[in-house]
C-alpha cells in the first residue's frame, strides 16, 4: 500500500499472528560459526597466495624462455 504497509492478496493469503515479544537489554545470537568462517578465510587467503605465486613463476619462466631465444 504505502508507508511500508502491506495488504493481504490472493498470493500472500491472510495474515497470521506472530508470536514475538521484545526483551530489553538482550543480545541477539549469531547464526555464524566464527571459527569455521575464519578457517575458511585463511584457506581462501592461502589459495590466493598460491595462485599469485604460480602466476609470478609462470611469468618469470616465460621471460626466461623469451630471453634465451634471443
Amino acid at each position: 500500500m504505502s508507508n511500508n504497509r502491506y495488504a493481504a492478496s490472493a498470493a500472500s493469503g491472510q495474515p497470521a499472528a506472530a508470536d514475538t515479544g521484545i526483551i530489553q537489554k538482550a543480545l541477539e545470537g549469531s547464526n555464524v560459526d566464527l571459527a569455521s568462517e575464519f578457517s575458511s578465510l585463511i584457506r581462501a587467503s592461502r589459495a590466493m597466495q598460491l595462485a599469485s605465486r604460480a602466476l609470478t613463476t609462470a611469468d618469470e619462466m616465460d621471460g626466461t624462455a623469451i630471453s634465451t631465444r634471443r
